[in-house]
């Protein structure tokens, strides 16, 4: 970082930035693989701080905090921040989406699941700053992930989580499929680990 200010030429100094913030970034990807997820994070943030356009270095983020560290307020912060590129219209994110719909759904359901379980949190409208129950804000994101994403399975089945909606008699198999899938794998590695 030191190194790119001393650049004095803009454009030099910007595309400077941008080679080490994908460097960042895949930095990042390689610590999540290898399970070192405060190095992941840490990558994704500094990847962030060098290019503030890139989208994926706040997603990942997010998924690093509130997946592996457990900071899912933090998370929160980090998802709306992917979203308020993805979705402002003033400048390209870095790489964007190839099919933003599926990309903004997922990032919605992620602030969903954050709000769901964020401990000791108050939640407030962005536009006018009124308190909200959270479960309606999280009911929100969960709705807005199945109209960008009518399959997101998972989505649905937090919002009727959320809402206790009766007319959501059980998890769709999809979903059930997913999860057994998810858990299996999960379970054969604990037993690999073991042994």
């Amino acid at each position: 970082s030191e190194h790119i200010e001393h650049i004095v030429d803009d454009s030099e100094r910007r595309e400077a930035s941008n080679i080490a913030a994908q460097a960042a970034f895949f930095l990042g990807m390689t610590h999540e693989e290898l399970k070192n997820y405060r190095k992941a994070a840490d990558s994704y943030a500094y990847a962030a701080s060098l290019d503030e356009y890139h989208w994926a270095s706040y997603a990942n983020l997010g998924a690093i905090l509130q997946d592996h560290l457990k900071e899912s307020a933090e998370a929160l912060a980090v998802y709306n921040k992917a979203l308020d590129i993805l979705t402002q219209r003033t400048t390209e994110p870095t790489d964007p989406p190839e099919y933003p719909e599926l990309v903004l759904s997922q990032l919605h359901y992620r602030i969903g699941l954050a709000i769901t379980y964020a401990e000791k949190q108050k939640c407030v409208r962005q536009d006018n700053q009124d308190e909200v129950p959270c479960k309606e804000m999280a009911a929100n994101s969960f709705k807005l992930a199945i109209e960008l994403d009518p399959n997101n399975e998972e989505a649905r089945h937090m919002l009727a989580s959320v809402t206790a909606d009766a007319t959501f008699t059980r998890a769709s198999n999809t979903y059930v499929t997913k999860l057994f899938e998810d858990y299996a794998g999960n379970f054969e590695h604990s037993l690999v680990q073991e042994l």
